[in-house]
């Protein structure tokens, strides 16, 4: 059964908040294609499991740097926050039962078992979401400040 309690989502997460969609987009991407080639070996559907990480990463990193823009910070509104951070949920959620789906399909396991994986997929993703968001909150603060120490020092 593919379904555990991860933080891996955690580096996207908060990298999406410091520094955009892009950089954590490359990290899910990494990320990602390292745990499937060190779980799985390289497979037909790899390339279909390194996606979903990355629309985590996409969605949160275009609302923050959205409003980064408007001089503000994403996860200071708090309802907003864990808004788009189920959002990123639901994507990656959605994105994986396809993947999920299309492995079933290759590899011939059968389709309740998809079924039923959604929908724990979906409630653990979205508890684990919430986990991870608010835990993120106060690390970009930190990692901003001292990144604004290191800009100011000569």
């Amino acid at each position: 059964m593919n379904l555990d309690i991860s933080l891996a989502s955690f580096p996207i997460v908060l990298s999406a908040l410091v520094f955009g969609p892009l950089d954590s987009s490359f990290i899910a991407l990494l990320g990602e294609f390292l745990d499937q080639v060190l779980k799985y070996g390289i497979t037909l559907t790899t390339g279909l499991w390194i996606i979903p990480p990355m629309l985590r990463g996409l969605t949160i990193g275009l609302f923050a740097s959205y409003f980064a823009k408007k001089g503000r910070r994403l996860e200071e509104d708090l309802p907003l926050y864990l808004l788009v951070s189920i959002l990123g949920a639901v994507l990656t959620s959605g994105a994986n039962t396809l993947a999920l789906y299309l492995d079933s399909l290759i590899y011939d396991y059968p389709l309740v078992f998809v079924l039923i994986m959604t929908a724990l997929r979906f409630v653990l993703g979205m508890v684990t979401a919430l986990v991870i968001a608010l835990a993120c909150r106060p690390l970009a603060k930190v990692i901003r400040n001292l990144e604004s120490r290191n800009v100011a020092s000569p």
